[in-house]
């Protein structure tokens, strides 16, 4: 997918607002690692069953998460 620049600026914005920050998600603490640009997702840290697990995640998704507005 090709963003164009207003849409890359946007997304690089939000992306350097979200890598470092934490939320919770299905009874787990997510840790966002990185944001990546060029696909819109953003890959998330947490630990499953003991193990640490890593996932990838709409950044749109993450933003509402880390503001309260999505929930389990």
């Amino acid at each position: 997918m090709t963003f164009n620049a207003s849409m890359r600026e946007y997304i690089e914005t939000i992306g350097s607002r979200l890598v470092g920050r934490v939320f919770t998600y299905k009874n787990a603490l997510h840790y966002v690692l990185e944001v990546d640009e060029e696909s819109g997702l953003a890959r998330v840290s947490f630990r499953n069953e003991g193990k640490t697990a890593v996932m990838q995640m709409p950044i749109g998704e993450v933003a509402f998460r880390l503001n309260g507005t999505l929930k389990d």
